[in-house]
């Protein structure tokens, strides 16, 4: 759990937390607090339309901002600023402003916006940012250690158990640009899957909120092993982290990083599925990367970059491409996060 401030503890760093209605966004600038163990705020902006105005224009500001989000950025100021993405930038620079210059700035992921007005940045190679000494880029994005209440794997092992070993957990995520995910795919995956199974054991698919509908019984349908097929739902239980304890390997869609790096932190085999791209989608990033550094637009993520990483590293394998076999575990990124956050205030 995060510590709030309180008079009793005023040794450590005071850190405020931007939080926003991006809840995996939100989740790691959460895991990297917690890791620092400092005093902690968590302030939730919300966000009125000028917050789609690029962040150089907008400068260090609060005009993207809700009336209600302005009045919870108030003194005493923090000593550091954990941000992420492009919303939160504004405020940030805002923040850094009021408490003159005081105020350490770190964003993760992608802030569209010159590393230079940062002190630290911690992004992932999906986003290209170009090397810098105050750019730190991970082979995923930060996330908590894996866990999963005892009831959900109580739950979803008697669920489950009458399938038979070994089990090969599939997670979906979705389309989005530039990546395609429709029927020819779903059937393309079948037949990997079960070149890869050749029909012993059992498969079990897990839909996240950008599953295509249905998409998990129509994958099970073309199966050669027992499978057991969830829909994600806003009401209905979700298997997934129960599987990242359960399944003995994993297959993961690409369009992911956040599946990814949990999926290939339990040192199951893993496999990416690598979702195809549609139509021009390489020529329109690679140029998009170069221009992105202007920050005035917003290029398509680079993914086939994390896989490359991964596939490098011996932490995973692409879907298609590789017979059965081990991968390593990949360690939790959060304690290299946290040793170079602090050492933004033993250099001061």
């Amino acid at each position: 759990m995060l510590m709030k401030s309180d008079t009793a503890q005023t040794t450590s760093p005071l850190v405020w937390v931007l939080q926003t209605a991006r809840k995996g966004d939100s989740a790691q600038a959460r895991a990297l607090a917690e890791r620092l163990g400092w005093r902690c705020e968590l302030k939730t902006l919300s966000f009125n339309t000028l917050f789609n105005v690029p962040n150089k224009l907008l400068g260090p500001s609060l005009v993207s901002l809700t009336a209600e989000a302005k009045r919870v950025l108030t003194p005493p100021w923090p000593d550091l600023v954990i941000g992420v993405a492009r919303r939160t930038v504004p405020a940030a620079r805002w923040i850094k402003a009021r408490s003159g210059g005081h105020t350490k700035l770190v964003q993760i992921g992608r802030p569209r916006l010159d590393p230079s007005h940062f002190d630290l940045v911690i992004t992932s190679p999906q986003y290209g940012l170009p090397p810098r000494s105050n750019v730190i880029t991970l082979p995923v994005p930060l996330h908590p250690p894996i866990a999963s209440p005892e009831a959900d794997l109580a739950h979803w092992t008697e669920q489950l158990q009458a399938l038979p070993r070994p089990w090969t957990a599939i997670i979906l995520g979705g389309a989005p640009w530039p990546f395609r995910f429709d029927e020819a795919v779903i059937d393309d995956l079948a037949q990997k899957v079960n070149a890869l199974t050749k029909g012993e054991g059992a498969c079990i698919i897990c839909g996240s909120p950008r599953t295509p509908a249905n998409a998990p019984e129509a994958m099970a349908a073309q199966l050669d092993c027992p499978s057991f097929a969830n829909n994600w739902s806003q009401e209905g239980r979700n298997p997934y982290h129960a599987l990242l304890h359960l399944a003995d390997r994993l297959i993961v869609s690409g369009d992911s990083a956040s599946m990814l790096g949990e999926a290939c932190s339990t040192g199951k085999p893993v496999y990416i599925l690598d979702l195809p791209n549609r139509a021009l989608a390489d020529t329109t990033a690679s140029i998009g990367r170069v221009l992105a550094r202007t920050g005035l637009i917003n290029p398509p993520r680079n993914m086939r970059a994390i896989h490359a990483g991964l596939v490098d590293s011996g932490h995973a394998l692409i879907l298609g491409r590789a017979e059965a076999a081990e991968t390593t575990r990949l360690p939790n990124t959060l304690g290299t996060a946290h040793t170079r956050v602090a050492e933004l205030f033993s250099e001061t």
